[in-house]
C-alpha cells in the first residue's frame, strides 16, 4: 500500500531498514517496481529493537544528501495526496514542520487486508465504511514533514536506546522552540493493522531517569524533562 502511494506521488523515497541484512521481500518489491526514485538502505543492528529516531537520524545524516524538505513516516500509514500541499507550504516557508492529518483511523486486520487487496486510489476510500475514533496522534508521530535545515538546527530526533517516546520528546521541543512554525492539517489518514506491543508510562519514566538530560540540555536549548 505504501509503495502504491509513493509511486503515484512520484517522490524520491528512502526506505531505511534496521537489522543484520535487508529484507528480501522489500528488495524484490523495489526491483519489481523498477522505480529509480525508491532507494533502500540498511542500518545494521545486532539486536531486534527498533530505534525509530536513530533510523531517521541516520537517513538524514548519511543517506539523504540533497533534499531540503524531508517527509518522515512509518510504513503502516500510507501517504495521501495532501502531502503535496504540505511540501508546497514548507517550500514557500509558511511553516517548517507539518503533520498532514488530525485524525487517524486505526483499521482492524480485515479492513487492512481489504485495502491491501483493493487497487483503488486510497484518497477515494469511502469513510462511511469505517468506525471513527478520536485517535489524535502526537504532532510528530506517524508522519512528519520538515524543513531540513531548521530540523538539523534543533538537533534532529532525540534518540533512546529503545522503542518509542521519540515523538513525545520532539513535540515538546517543537512547541517550546518552534510553536509559530508548526501546522497540523485537517485530514484523515489510515493506520494499517499489525501486531502491537504494550509500552507503559512507567517504562518511559525509567528511560527519563536513566538518561538524565545530558544530550537534551546540550542540543535542545535546555528543555527539561520536567515538562512531562
Amino acid at each position: 500500500v505504501l509503495f502504491r502511494s509513493i509511486v503515484k506521488l512520484n517522490i524520491t523515497t528512502y526506505i531505511i531498514e534496521s537489522g543484520l541484512s535487508k529484507n528480501k521481500n522489500i528488495t524484490n518489491l523495489i526491483n519489481n517496481i523498477q522505480n529509480k526514485k525508491i532507494k533502500h538502505f540498511l542500518v545494521k543492528r545486532k539486536n531486534n529493537m527498533i530505534d525509530r529516531a536513530h533510523l531517521f537520524n541516520c537517513a538524514i545524516k548519511h543517506f539523504i544528501k540533497n533534499e531540503s524538505i524531508i517527509i518522515m513516516g512509518d510504513c503502516d500509514i500510507p501517504i495521501l495526496n495532501n502531502i503535496i500541499e504540505c511540501i508546497k507550504d514548507i517550500k514557500e516557508k509558511k511553516y517548517n514542520f507539518i503533520s498532514p492529518y488530525d485524525y487517524i483511523i486505526k483499521l482492524n486486520s480485515n479492513q487492512s487486508t481489504s485495502i491491501i487487496r483493493n487497487k483503488n486510489d486510497l484518497n477515494l476510500i469511502n469513510l462511511k465504511n469505517f468506525t471513527f475514533t478520536n485517535n489524535l496522534y502526537t504532532f510528530s508521530g506517524g508522519i512528519l514533514i520538515a524543513n531540513r535545515e531548521t530540523f538539523e538546527n534543533i538537533g534532529l530526533w532525540f534518540e533512546f536506546d529503545d522503542y518509542g517516546c521519540e515523538d513525545t520528546v520532539l513535540d515538546v521541543i517543537l512547541y517550546k522552540l518552534k510553536k509559530n512554525e508548526i501546522k497540523r492539517y485537517s485530514n484523515i489518514y489510515f493506520h494499517l493493522w499489525h501486531p502491537t506491543y504494550n509500552y507503559d508510562n512507567i517504562r518511559f519514566m525509567k528511560k527519563v531517569k536513566d538518561r538524565k538530560s545530558t544530550r537534551l540540555n546540550s542540543s535542545h536549548a535546555n528543555i527539561s524533562y520536567a515538562v512531562f
